[in-house]
């Protein structure tokens, strides 16, 4: 049948029916030759030919597909070192469950060699003295029973491993599939079109790998085109029996490659401050050193700074397996303490005002980089202990909002409410200025303060009426409770508390001191 990709227009003068191939045809191991991504139709079948330069290659994953665990299945992508734990995990279950049926399986195949064993040797194994009535047999006999000893070992291996792997098979929960794949970002080889795809390879050759490589142009055969975009891209696929054939480099120069490049935080902060949304986020390389490691039961972070103090926080949906990075929230000791790396490939989400910090997502085509670099190299000569120890104080003492933000931070004792409207009252806070400031704090705020006292045995009742909240304003005050609050500034002069949690004393006052230190600490590193 006939596909739009792989179908041109003949001249209003061409004759039906087989034609003579042209040269650039011949040319082309007989395929026509798609000039551009301009040209694709989505949906519209294979391309039969076509260049492209390739842009970025992403890390190596693996479509995992499980059978049926807990009545349910599906599949997943997974990581280099994902699939690796993965595989030592199944293969680790797939040995104790058989060796689980071997003992159960042992006794039934038993029966049925038994089953077929010649007379002699049935009548021989039921009497009691064995060797005695082996002796008394004759020389036919034995051999008889000499040979089907011989074979009755092997047969049983067979028939226990026959119903093993039968029993294996059956158990959908030990059943797993796994399949690499490779995704790069490529452009065409006309500088006149500026669409990107996106090309899925499926189960690549080595000899194929090699060809991959950023700024590289291939000469790709039969690519299939998938009928919808992902994120604005086309989507193409290929597989080990794709044909590639490389190109001159000098033409990625011409589409508009770019060598990678790791950004200083500067640029991440801009582009984090114009991001509105999750979705179409850009993308970019930058490197750190690392600060702080969160982890939780299935979301990880960690916040980096570079040589300016600029703070990047990058999530994640699982560990961080390609680098040991240790989960401390202790300032660096000294520089040859800390930890730098580089990320390529993260998205840039919008920037968090509460912490006053840019936002990354480390997704599955991102990767890290912690091996020798020049940027790492220049982050390590650049950065100061005073830089990173003074970012590691803030973050720690949760106060990295920007002065003149319309979001900030400030450290205080509440000393009075005053009901306002509502849904709000008024809380009079403490910062340690000539006057009290006057915070417009939630109700459900309420709740979280009352939260904070249950964790020093208190007990505050849930309901918040003009009685309760003088109670709870007279525990506040004997308690001597320092907090924090993250406060914006709103219209009319209105401050209204968004987030409320206790201050930790001795990290400020660690803080402090580190700010007004005035010989920063030796660094053992460079003795």
């Amino acid at each position: 049948f006939l596909v739009a990709n792989s179908t041109r227009i003949a001249r209003w003068d061409a004759k039906l029916g087989f034609c003579q191939q042209s040269r650039s045809i011949c040319s082309r191991t007989g395929s026509f030759f798609v000039n551009s991504l301009n040209d694709v139709v989505l949906g519209g079948g294979n391309i039969p030919c076509i260049d492209l330069a390739i842009c970025r290659v992403y890390p190596k994953l693996f479509l995992e597909r499980r059978g049926k665990v807990h009545g349910l299945s599906g599949q997943v992508i997974l990581t280099e070192g994902e699939e690796h734990a993965h595989q030592i995990e199944i293969e680790s279950a797939r040995q104790k469950e058989a060796e689980r049926l071997c003992e159960q399986l042992r006794d039934k195949c038993l029966k049925c060699i038994d089953a077929k064993a010649p007379d002699e040797w049935k009548r021989l194994f039921l009497k009691p003295d064995v060797a005695g009535s082996y002796e008394q047999l004759s020389s036919s006999e034995r051999v008889k029973v000499d040979k089907w000893t011989e074979k009755r070992e092997s047969l049983m291996n067979d028939l226990l491993q026959q119903e093993l792997a039968s029993k294996m098979e059956e158990d959908e929960a030990l059943s797993r599939q796994s399949t690499p794949f490779v995704t790069v970002l490529v452009k065409s080889s006309t500088p006149e079109c500026k669409k990107n795809a996106l090309l899925t390879f499926w189960k690549p050759k080595e000899n194929q790998e090699s060809l991959l490589q950023e700024g590289k142009v291939v000469r790709f055969h039969n690519l299939a085109v998938k009928p919808s975009l992902h994120d604005g891209q086309i989507q193409l696929s290929a597989n080990e029996s794709t044909q590639m054939e490389p190109l001159p480099s000098i033409i990625g120069t011409k589409v508009g490659y770019r060598p990678r490049r790791f950004f200083k935080f500067v640029q991440a902060h801009i582009k984090s401050r114009k991001a509105s949304n999750r979705y179409n986020a850009p993308t970019m390389d930058t490197a750190g050193i690392v600060l702080r490691h969160d982890q939780f039961s299935n979301f990880h972070r960690i916040y980096l700074v570079d040589e300016s103090g600029l703070l990047l926080r990058v999530e994640r949906d699982g560990p961080f397996r390609e680098v040991r990075i240790p989960n401390e929230h202790s300032p660096p000791k000294h520089l040859g303490n800390a930890i730098s790396i580089g990320l390529r490939d993260i998205k840039i989400l919008p920037f968090d005002h509460v912490e006053g910090c840019a936002v990354a997502a480390f997704v599955q085509t991102s990767s890290i980089v912690s091996g020798r670099c020049r940027r790492l190299d220049e982050l390590k000569k650049a950065s100061t202990l005073r830089v990173l120890q003074r970012a590691a104080g803030l973050l720690h003492a949760s106060l990295l909002g920007y002065e003149g933000s319309h979001i900030f931070t400030c450290i205080g004792h509440i000393h009075g409410f005053e009901v306002g409207d509502s849904d709000s009252i008024n809380v009079a806070v403490d910062c340690g200025g000539e006057n009290l400031l006057i915070l417009e704090m939630p109700f459900i705020l309420i709740q979280d303060c009352g939260l904070l006292l249950a964790k020093g045995q208190e007990r505050v009742s849930r309901r918040y009426d003009l009685k309760s909240l003088k109670v709870l304003n007279t525990v506040l005050e004997a308690r001597g409770m320092l907090l924090r609050f993250v406060v914006q500034r709103k219209e009319n002069n209105i401050m209204e508390i968004k987030q409320l949690d206790r201050a930790d004393p001795e990290v400020i006052a660690n803080l402090f001191s580190l700010s007004h230190a005035s010989i920063s600490l030796p660094d053992p590193s460079r003795r």
